[in-house]
């Protein structure tokens, strides 16, 4: 390396090590603002890529002295693994695949003084330190043994523990024994001392917490919960969640992948996003709030079907909807709503949410002096909006489903999702009427959702991306007069079969897997209410400044 070169390099260089071994090859090492680089005097060599700071988990000495490293040398050295040296320490960083996972990478690191590994040691934690505001330092962790696929506990030992572990996170593990508990521990245990709560399960146990929280917050600002006009507050804590379920949507539509490992990084590291949340009420009373989606017709029918076959397992789903599909039911009612009167966005957009999206990042900005948890979800001019009944739009008839999407509500069995361009943070809703047709058009709608397609462009298919929205069932041979509201909303039905479907007269509500037999509901958004431990739906472009170099 001439002279000008390492003047250049010392001219941004926080650490400088010459003559250490990374990974097998001699090396200097470079450590500056941005990422920790190496140097080698051999150019025959492959050259290392260097770690980004961002992405470096921790940097810890080796064991190397004393009778416990003495046996894990034997031991390493009788099953071929890799030999603690004097002198050595390991960099943990996080690194995304092809893939989308998160996985973490191991660099060893050969000085040839124990001082000076270290000083290494101690540099680069320093300048981890710096970045790493935002880590959590102390987490309550829910893990609900008995939900989704039965692991939860096996799931986060073998996953997220070492990983807190590694970034020196404090933790506190509660396992639930039965229904409800993850709740009672959110509502009656002392949270002050934690930065956030993890949740290890399935949807369910999240949304258990999430509500839990929500009503925890509201109650201590002494706020009215059952009515639909007040004003709520985000929480303080963060919420992280360590996919543990069936379906997991909320994972995939806020991490990309439904990967415990790469979850637990993300939480580690203190990534966040803001999501909104639906409050749902029925003659002014809170029934609960919902993260994900809303579902009226097929998909409630689906759950409460599903009820009768719980000995299935996950199974007791396809078996409901395939009851569900031949039943071919559809259902009376009335949908208002308030459009969104933001039209940078709209559920026709090529793409939703990525990681960055400038929409919800604009919609999250708080008003400098104003703390982020304590900030007020609805503005003076929503509400005067909300109470403006000229705002409102109206849809009336038959409808095979009415379907609410909070997120896009990716998952394998949906893999472009229920709204493909959803928001994680708009403050809106994606309103979504299917209105009534023939088993063979509904199958149309749901092989779009399972192969990839856009069921939004069927002709029997409306939606609208909403601030609110309200149903009320109807009568099947309730009249309504022509010129009406109702009937100029009604829309044209010439989709609509000549032999009908069967129509009932109510179905149930989906509330985010729960069934809720209040028909007539009011649905808010309260724009990014929560913050959840994660980068976003999507990893960042550049993937290659995050590839693992061993």
């Amino acid at each position: 390396m001439d002279a000008n070169a390492m003047d250049a390099i010392e001219a941004e260089t926080v650490q400088l090590l010459e003559s250490v071994s990374v990974n097998g090859k001699e090396c200097t090492v470079i450590i500056n603002r941005d990422n920790i680089s190496f140097q080698s005097p051999n150019k025959n060599v492959k050259k290392l890529a260097p770690i980004p700071l961002e992405r470096v988990l921790a940097a810890k000495l080796c064991e190397t002295v004393g009778k416990r490293a003495s046996l894990k040398r034997k031991f390493s050295q009788k099953n071929g693994l890799e030999i603690p040296l004097p002198h050595s320490l390991k960099v943990y960083s996080s690194t995304v695949s092809k893939s989308g996972k998160w996985k973490i990478c191991k660099h060893s690191i050969v000085c040839s003084t124990q001082q000076q590994s270290q000083n290494l040691v101690e540099a680069i934690n320093a300048e981890i330190k710096g970045r790493a505001e935002l880590r959590p330092k102390h987490l309550m962790v829910i893990v609900n043994p008995k939900g989704g696929r039965r692991k939860g506990t096996k799931i986060y030992n073998k996953h997220a523990a070492h990983v807190f572990s590694l970034l020196d996170i404090k933790t506190d593990v509660f396992v639930t024994k039965h229904q409800d508990e993850a709740r009672e521990l959110v509502l009656e245990r002392d949270l002050s001392a934690y930065d956030g709560i993890v949740g290890v399960g399935g949807d369910g146990t999240i949304h258990e917490i999430v509500n839990a929280l929500l009503m925890r917050t509201q109650k201590a600002a002494d706020l009215d919960l059952d009515d639909p006009d007040t004003k709520l507050l985000r929480p303080k804590l963060k919420i992280g969640i360590i996919p543990a379920g069936s379906t997991d949507a909320i994972v995939f539509d806020t991490v990309g992948v439904s990967d415990p490992l790469t979850s637990a990084l993300q939480i580690a590291q203190g990534f966040s996003v803001g999501l909104d949340v639906c409050s749902v009420h029925h003659n002014d009373y809170l029934l609960r709030y919902t993260l994900a989606f809303l579902g009226y017709g097929f998909f409630g029918d689906v759950v409460k079907e599903s009820e009768n076959y719980r000995w299935m397992g996950p199974n007791r789903y396809g078996l409901a909807g395939f009851l569900k599909y031949v039943g071919n039911r559809s259902y009376h009612g009335v949908v208002s709503y308030l459009p969104n009167d933001d039209h940078s966005h709209s559920p026709w957009d090529d793409e939703g949410c990525k990681v960055g999206c400038p929409v919800c990042r604009d919609k999250g900005n708080v008003p400098s002096g104003v703390a982020a948890e304590e900030r007020v979800l609805h503005t003076d001019d929503h509400t005067a909006r909300l109470k403006d009944s000229s705002q409102w739009e109206l849809r009336h008839g038959e409808f095979n489903a009415i379907n609410a999407a909070i997120l896009s509500c990716t998952s394998n069995k949906a893999p472009r999702g229920v709204s493909p361009a959803a928001h994680l943070g708009n403050g809106c809703v994606d309103l979504i009427l299917v209105r009534r047709c023939s088993r063979l058009q509904y199958l149309r709608y749901m092989l779009r959702l399972a192969l990839r397609g856009n069921p939004l462009t069927l002709s029997y298919v409306e939606v609208h991306r909403v601030k609110a929205f309200k149903f009320q069932t109807m009568p099947p041979h309730h009249h309504v007069e022509e010129g009406s509201d109702a009937a100029v909303a009604s829309g044209d039905s010439d989709y609509i079969p000549r032999r009908q479907p069967s129509v009932s007269s109510t179905s149930s509500w989906n509330l985010d897997g729960e069934i809720s037999d209040q028909a007539d509901i009011d649905v808010r958004v309260h724009c990014q209410l929560i913050q959840l431990f994660a980068l976003g739906p999507d990893s960042p472009g550049d993937k290659s400044a995050l590839a693992c170099f061993h």
